[in-house]
């Protein structure tokens, strides 16, 4: 009961002799109802199914000849054809997924007096926060061509206007009057106790209802969870509903009822104090004289009578003593337990959430509990793909109403007219057999002729209706129809001659069952009932006469056949025993009395487990015969189990002592693991684990592990040892090591004990320590031995620290000469000096140094065995690197100025000729000498021997012609001076660009000098133009001529030829230089380029392959008729398709000139008519096309 939810009603008018049939149709369950319009209620179908469309809350109305008019769900209202009905489509206004969720529904109430009219009443949910209020819907039958239509709601109100929360109870009782009604609720609200009841007369719903306050208030909104039922007198109620208060004693709870003023008075609670299965009830329905209540109860969904008759009546101890349980209907199911319905046929009706079927109470209803017959799997819902939920019919409205016609007998067609009694007057008289009946009632059997009549009498403005049938005989002598009184009762498995029992009845005739219960088998053939091991109880089987009897005698008569058949049943207890189990007892068997069988089975009760066998389940048999000799049987499973085996032991161990996590594997459930300390008996140390933590040992010590089956309880027939281990542990050892100093080099360790331990501390790397850190270093040896077990030694390493050694030489810096010079400097004294050019142990050898620093190392060993050192520096200073230059030429015509090339910066410079400056100028030939002092007072010295040197040869070459605008340059590199034109220019080249003389006067370095003379003549020039730049197509063997027309002149072509008429076939560059006798050129270059014209291609759009050499092909045309050959070579793909006018592929040609004849791919010949085409092709020139169309084909 998720949501605010809907209950749906039914109204009802019930009475033994009243012919209405508004209640036949129960539209009810998942896609399934009921149909009391046939001999015995059948199951239908209907389209609302399962999930939120209906949960609890279900009901239909038909009219008065039981034809369906509409149902609901709550959600929708539907026609009789399965469809919504017109707005029916959301009367809760917005379907929210929760379903309808409520014991009792949607109250379906007729107007007072419009036949046409309905009015359909909703509540709240017990359990839902939301509340909408008591609202009603209309329903107009008259609507949509007759299918009806819904209009509404129309929100109900307290007395003084204020809107409230329902309980989900809700029910209709006729009013007094016998015309109007009662629809009666309760608020819902937590602290409430009032009931409203609204009349519905002629005029329709009144807006202002009685109150009346009265009973236990509601502890909180769920107890409004239930159903208020009336009686079937309509002056008392019932309210059943989940009571959740202590003490909770009102589960039930009874009222009278005033029918006249709708007032409720003398208020009795029957609940079970305390709580218990019986603390929470959920519907109830009174028996046809109201002396007894059936109540469902939610908790074992159990349903109990009450018996609230006589002094009981007011009683609530009484009542609640009275209280029986109806055997078999008790059990499981998905809350809500369901609802309990009177049907029109006076079963009781039970369907339960979540089952499958539909149950029936029948028999003796206003009687005890034991002459009930009760089948609570009388339907199977599922049969025609239903499913029951909590909802039934809901409800019927119990009342009796007090009109009647007195039934006047049968009639004879010669019989004089009759007036007929009815218990009211001022009514309407009807009847299905015209003139026959007056407006007052009087009743003409000549008139009416042979036959059965309906008589109807109705009071004016109101639906109280009574219904008789009137018989009309033909009066003549009729053949004798005399059977035997009764027919004996059979066994279920027996058979009875029927004409045994025909008595004095008219022979010939022929038998037949015309009623049973509810699938049975039985059969009558050749005039033998057989019961077919049929279902036990009674039958009715008709005589036929024959020949059939003419007129109004009767052509039938029926007798009763009771089949007895025991109900027995078998539940063995116990019904598995364990294999170490000899003989036993069994029992379980009922009712009482009857025999055991099976394997094993002796003295008719007892079973010897041996001869079962172990692991074995055999079938046993219980067989009762009642007092009737009718024998029945049921059977039930005994098994043997077999004691649990397997199991595997997983030891465990401990160094030295503790405890000690040990378990069994390889078992799985139901098996578990009880463990011991002795392998029998013992004491039990830990129950259900397959895990065991011993507590602390210190010796090896054995623990027992009992296996046991949790489902048959059976144990195993020994113990498992498992096994928990003290190992004692290796001792280890280490053995001391001497001292070190700071970053010695690494030893490798082993000094531990035994062999294969590791090793740690400060400095430790694998098994290498490095003495890295000063002071004490700790160095442990850990060892841990085949069991698991270790041990740790430790030692301490002394590191010590390097002397303080420092080294400053006083005179660190030499020139670079033959000297040794002596090392001092170092600290502390009686230290070695090394290095590179160190002589001795204090000896330093300058001739051995290298240029620039030479680093000197001072090394000194304390009284521990450590050393350390300093580092200083000598720096050798090169001598300054002096060079004059190379000896050389000089001429008289040049001075030259001598100075030094230097590596270094120098600050003293001597030359031989007395000069101190860095250059000096001579002009004489000579050695010359300079001696130079750098910055660090080394010295060095070069000197250049200069001689007499001779003039230049200076050569031009020949005389020089220009061509045109050209120009030529006449270059004289790697000379001091060069002067041309008399010194007019002074440089190393000129260019020349017109006729005259050029002269040149050269000087070089050393002052020598020489001079040439050539001439320079200006002549014409070549100019080579060959043509603009074109294309060609080679596939086309297409040429291109470049001709020189000059014959005075040479050619020479890029590819080596010398021709003045060049042809040109392919495509490329082309270069050509002409020369003349004067030596003048000209080049020029031309490009031809590849270019092919873009084949255009189309499809004709009718050809004819009729075979006359004419248009038989379908090929593509070339639009500027060019050359196949071309076409051919300048096509890069090209591929068509053919459909037919289906769209079905029927040709293809891909790679090579298309050409279709008419015959599709599989050689079929195509008929005439039009074909679809798509054509794709691309060139060589980059082209790519893609056309379609159409081509006609007419052969």
């Amino acid at each position: 009961m998720r949501k605010i939810l809907l209950i749906l009603l039914t109204l009802f008018l019930t009475k033994t002799s009243f012919s209405q049939k508004e209640n036949n149709n129960w539209s009810f369950g998942e896609g399934v109802g009921i149909t009391f319009n046939t001999t015995t209620p059948t199951l239908y179908t209907h389209p609302v199914n399962a999930g939120h469309e209906v949960y609890e809350c279900m009901t239909s109305i038909s009219d008065n000849s039981g034809n369906m008019l509409f149902y609901t769900n709550g959600l929708k209202v539907y026609e009789s054809g399965g469809n919504v009905m017109s707005g029916g489509g959301n009367l809760l206004g917005a379907d929210d997924g929760g379903g309808v969720s409520a014991a009792q529904g949607i109250l379906i109430v007729r107007h007072g007096s419009n036949a046409n009219l309905y009015y359909i009443f909703l509540t709240d949910a017990g359990n839902v926060s939301l509340s909408k209020g008591f609202r009603y819907w209309t329903v107009d039958m008259s609507g949509a061509g007759g299918l009806g239509s819904v209009s509404g709601p129309t929100q109900l109100t307290t007395a003084s206007g204020s809107t409230y929360r329902t309980t989900e109870m809700s029910r209709a009782v006729m009013h007094s009057n016998t015309c109007d009604m009662w629809v009666v609720t309760r608020s819902g609200s937590t602290g409430t106790n009032t009931f409203y009841s609204y009349k519905i007369d002629g005029s329709g719903v009144s807006s202002t209802p009685v109150e009346t306050t009265i009973g236990t208030p509601f502890s909180n909104v769920d107890e409004g969870r239930g159903s208020i039922v009336f009686s079937n007198a309509g002056d008392k109620m019932v309210m059943v509903h989940h009571d959740q208060s202590w003490p909770y004693d009102d589960a039930i709870e009874f009222y009278d009822f005033d029918g006249s003023t709708g007032v409720l008075s003398n208020h009795v609670k029957a609940g079970q104090t305390g709580g218990s299965i019986y603390g929470a009830s959920y519907d109830a329905v009174w028996s046809p004289n109201d002396s007894k209540v059936y109540v469902s109860h939610v908790n074992d969904k159990v349903i109990c009578q009450y018996d609230v008759g006589g002094s009981n009546w007011g009683n609530g101890p009484n009542i609640l003593s009275s209280r029986t349980d109806l055997p078999g209907t008790a059990g499981s199911g998905v809350s809500p337990s369901g609802q309990i319905e009177m049907g029109p046929d006076g079963v009781i009706y039970r369907s339960l959430k979540g089952s499958n079927f539909l149950g029936t109470i029948s028999g003796g209803l206003d009687g005890p509990v034991g002459g009930l017959s009760i089948n609570m799997s009388a339907y199977d819902l599922s049969s025609v793909g239903g499913k029951s939920d909590a909802a039934l019919q809901n409800m019927l409205v119990n009342t009796v109403l007090p009109i009647d016609i007195t039934d006047p007998g049968e009639f004879c067609d010669t019989d004089l007219p009759k007036q007929l009694i009815t218990s009211h007057t001022d009514g309407i008289w009807s009847s299905d057999c015209g003139d026959c009946l007056s407006n007052t009632g009087v009743f003409d059997p000549s008139e009416a002729g042979e036959g059965t009549y309906k008589v109807i009498y109705s009071l004016g403005g109101c639906f109280a209706v009574d219904t008789i049938d009137i018989v009309v005989k033909n009066c003549i002598t009729c053949p004798d129809t005399s059977l035997s009184v009764s027919i004996p009762s059979i066994c279920q498995n027996k058979t009875i001659n029927l004409i045994d029992y025909q008595g004095t009845a008219q022979p010939g005739g022929s038998w037949s069952i015309t009623g049973s219960p509810l699938g049975s088998t039985a059969t009558i053939s050749s005039n033998i009932f057989n019961s077919n091991n049929t279902l036990s109880g009674n039958y009715i089987v008709t005589y036929t006469l024959s020949p059939v009897p003419s007129g109004s005698c009767p052509k039938t008569v029926s007798r009763n056949i009771k089949v007895n058949n025991p109900v027995v049943s078998l539940s063995l207890s116990p019904n598995n025993v364990c294999e170490d189990t000899d003989k036993l007892k069994l029992s379980g068997g009922s009712p009482i009395g009857g025999v055991y069988s099976g394997t094993g089975v002796f003295d008719t009760d007892s079973i010897n487990t041996t001869i079962v066998g172990v692991g074995n389940e055999i079938e046993i048999k219980y067989t009762y015969t009642d007092i009737n000799g009718c024998s029945n049987s049921d059977t039930d499973k005994f098994k043997v189990n077999k004691s649990p085996t397997g199991g595997l032991a997983i030891n465990g161990s401990k160094c030295d002592s503790g405890s000690i996590d040990i378990s069994i594997s390889g078992i799985t459930s139901p098996i578990l693991v009880n463990w011991y300390d002795s392998i029998s008996n013992g004491n039990l140390l830990l129950s259900n684990n397959t895990s065991f933590t011993t507590p602390v040992i210190s010796d090896t010590k054995t623990y027992y592990a009992e296996l046991i089956n949790d489902i048959s309880g059976c144990v195993s027939s020994t113990r498992i040892p498992v096994l928990a281990t003290i190992n004692k542990t290796t001792k280890t050892k280490i053995d001391s090591i001497g001292e070190f100093c700071l970053n010695s080099d690494s030893i490798i360790l082993t000094q531990g004990s035994p062999i294969g331990g590791i090793y740690s501390g400060d400095g430790i790397t694998g098994d290498i320590f490095k003495p890295n850190n000063l002071g004490i270093n700790v160095i442990k040896y850990s060892y841990t031995d085949t069991n698991g077990c270790s041990d740790t030694s430790e030692i301490n390493i002394r590191v010590n620290p390097l002397p303080t050694v420092s080294l400053n030489i006083p005179k660190d810096e030499f020139c670079y000469i033959d000297s040794t010079i002596k090392l001092n400097g170092g600290l502390p004294l009686m230290g070695d000096y090394s290095g590179y050019a160190v002589v001795s142990s204090d000896s330093f050898d300058i001739d051995l140094a290298n240029i620039g620093d030479n680093i000197i190392k001072y090394s000194y060993t304390d009284t521990n065995g450590c050393s350390g050192s300093s580092l200083d520096t000598i720096k050798i200073n090169p001598l300054p690197t002096v060079y004059l230059g190379s000896d050389k030429e000089i001429c008289k015509y040049l001075e030259q100025k001598l100075e030094p090339i230097l590596f270094e910066m120098s600050n003293i410079y001597v030359w031989n000729t007395g000069d101190s400056t860095f250059s000096i100028n001579v002009d004489t030939s000579g050695t010359y000498k300079i001696t130079v002092t750098d910055t660090n007072g080394c010295v060095n010295s070069d000197e250049i021997i200069l001689k007499n040197g001779d003039d230049l040869n200076i050569d031009l070459g020949g005389d020089i012609n220009i061509c045109g605008d050209d120009s030529i340059t006449l270059v004289l590199n790697d000379y001091y001076k060069v002067s041309w034109l008399d010194s007019t220019i002074i440089s190393d080249s000129i260019t020349l660009y017109k006729t005259g003389t050029i002269d040149v006067l050269v000087i070089d370095e050393n002052g020598c000098f020489g001079t040439d003379t050539i001439k320079v003549k200006l002549v014409d020039d070549l100019k080579l133009a060959l043509r603009d730049d074109t294309t060609l197509c080679e596939l086309l063997n297409e040429t291109v001529s470049l001709n020189i027309s000059n014959n005075d002149i040479s050619v020479l072509w890029n590819d080596g030829s010398d021709l003045l008429e060049y042809i040109v076939d392919k495509s490329g560059i082309y270069i050509a230089t002409i020369s003349d006798t004067n030596g003048c050129q000209s080049t020029d270059t031309v490009n031809i380029d590849e270019y092919c014209r873009p084949i255009k291609l189309t499809l004709p759009n009718i050809f004819t392959p009729n075979g006359d050499g004419i248009n038989d092909n379908f090929v593509p045309i070339e639009t500027l008729n060019e050359d196949i050959n071309y076409i051919i070579s300048n096509i890069k793909y090209i591929n068509i398709e053919i459909y037919n006018r289906w769209g079905l592929l029927i040709h293809v040609t891909k790679g090579y000139i298309p050409n279709w004849d008419g015959i599709t791919m599989n050689g079929k010949i195509c008929s005439d008519g039009v074909y679809y085409w798509v054509f794709n092709y691309g060139d060589i020139s980059g082209g790519d096309y893609k056309t379609n169309g159409y081509v006609q084909l007419i052969r």
